[in-house]
């Protein structure tokens, strides 16, 4: 195997004679450990164990490798060091990956801090000595952030410690210069900047106005945001504050832009045009990622907003993502007069301030479910679109016209229970994504296989025939 001249990362921490390292070094090492496992995470590898001395330094010191690899869950009874082992086991299989991380934040914590570890560290939160593990951390660094990331990486819930690639950013961040050249897109509340952070391309929202709905808006979006982990919902890195107290929050970047952007081409560009198929698995992927959100414990998370404009697209504009979490709310008991959303994807309950629920997220996929299908704009029909007049027709039965989408029934069924006007009468977002027998109506229906049987599988008491939706 490949030699490494320069030792393991454990002497050149803990080693007699060896050079001092700076903070920027130390950074760079972790850094290039975070992306050596997410590539190995990426492989479905997990290592299982790693500490300092199987991580190897080579070309003067400035390059890190990852070692030992090939452990698995039996092994680590005799070879693993007991201060690096993640609180839930070995065994704990449902999260593999996420037993790297915990390691990796107590890797991180020493070289910074140059202090050996001890058992169970991270246990002691509740005593005097919990802050003291900080008290030696490196007069350059900015503890808040890194610190941050370190007990995040400590959270006893595997769930949610970050993905090895949210630690590479959070830790890139740090070492980098936030310079902000190329706008992608602009709102009521700020910016969002592409931004190359050494190897990870990332969108970088910042916040421009100060006022007190702006700072719960931005407090509401890092609070939800940082507590999911989806392949269909984009990932929050980090949040950071400049000199002038602006906020930054720094996510995934989706290379294809919006959903909307991509049905919607202006007249002078060419119109982009996608297959039915594709369609289809955009609204599957919605329909996960909803489920996921409302799906959270203790209380489900709703979105509020969701439209096209909200949902970007990556890989190709194969891969769907939720975004703009900052309307987004716990499930409450009661919401009046608390107009938030889009008025064309906004369900009629939620516009006449009753009582709302997860169901009012199904409501907006249904739109979205016409928009894809159709190529329209919801409500494009209407000579008036203003909001207060959408939300009156809406509440009195208008819907986009279902003749626009695909001369299919099943589809025009799911789209037409979807934006029913009772929120009971709705399926849920689990029905949607898995129908009840394990995958989704969506791919049922673009492999065109058993559609009736699993149409019915999803609509409340299995009829879909000759129902007047518009006046119910």
């Amino acid at each position: 195997m490949e030699y490494a001249d320069c030792g393991s990362l454990h002497e050149q921490i803990h080693g007699t004679g060896v050079q001092n390292y700076t903070t920027s070094t130390a950074l760079n090492w972790m850094y290039q450990c975070a992306m050596g496992l997410e590539f190995l995470h990426n492989q479905s590898i997990v290592h299982w164990n790693v500490k300092p001395r199987n991580l190897f330094l080579t070309k003067n010191f400035q390059q890190l490798k990852i070692g030992e690899l090939g452990n698995t869950p039996r092994q680590l009874r005799k070879r693993e060091s007991v201060v690096y082992k993640a609180p839930e086991g070995p065994f704990c299989c449902i999260y593999d990956e996420k037993y790297d991380v915990y390691s990796f934040g107590i890797v991180l914590w020493e070289v910074l801090t140059r202090q050996k570890p001890f058992y169970k560290m991270t246990f002691v939160r509740e005593t005097s000595n919990y802050e003291q593990l900080f008290s030696h951390f490196p007069q350059d660094l900015s503890c808040d952030n890194i610190r941050s990331l370190i007990e995040s990486c400590w959270n006893l819930d595997p769930k949610k410690r970050p993905t090895m690639k949210a630690v590479a950013v959070r830790i890139a961040v740090e070492k980098a210069d936030m310079g902000l050249d190329e706008i992608m897109g602009s709102g009521a509340f700020g910016v969002v900047y592409k931004y190359q952070l050494i190897d990870v391309p990332c969108a970088v929202k910042k916040f421009f106005v100060d006022d007190d709905d702006a700072k719960k808006k931005i407090e509401r979006e890092v609070k939800y945001l940082s507590r999911v982990t989806h392949e269909n919902i984009v990932e929050l890195f980090c949040t950071l504050h400049s000199k002038d107290s602006k906020t930054f929050i720094v996510m995934a970047y989706a290379d294809c832009g919006t959903l909307y952007d991509y049905i919607h081409k202006e007249k002078e560009q060419k119109r982009n045009e996608y297959s039915d198929s594709t369609a289809l698995s955009w609204m599957r992927q919605l329909a996960k990622g909803l489920h996921y959100l409302h799906a959270t414990e203790p209380k489900p998370i709703i979105h509020r907003d969701i439209k096209t404009s909200n949902l970007l697209l990556a890989d190709n504009y194969q891969v769907l993502k939720i975004a703009d979490f900052g309307t987004v709310r716990e499930q409450a008991t009661v919401m009046t007069k608390d107009y938030v959303g889009t008025p064309e994807y906004m369900a009629p309950e939620t516009g006449l301030g009753y009582e709302y629920s997860e169901k009012s997220d199904v409501y907006s996929f249904g739109i979205v479910f016409w928009e894809v299908m159709s190529r329209k704009k919801p409500f494009y029909h209407l000579k008036n679109r203003t909001p207060i007049v959408i939300m009156n027709l809406v509440s009195q039965g208008e819907r986009p016209p279902i003749e626009d989408t695909k001369d299919d029934k099943y589809i025009r069924t799911i789209i037409n229970y979807c934006w029913h006007k009772n929120p009971e009468i709705r399926p849920s977002s689990w029905n949607l994504a898995y129908c009840g027998v394990g995958f989704s109506i969506f791919h049922v229906l673009s492999e065109i296989l058993n559609t009736e049987s699993v149409i019915k599988s999803i609509i409340p008491g299995g009829t879909f025939d000759k129902i007047n939706f518009k006046s119910e």
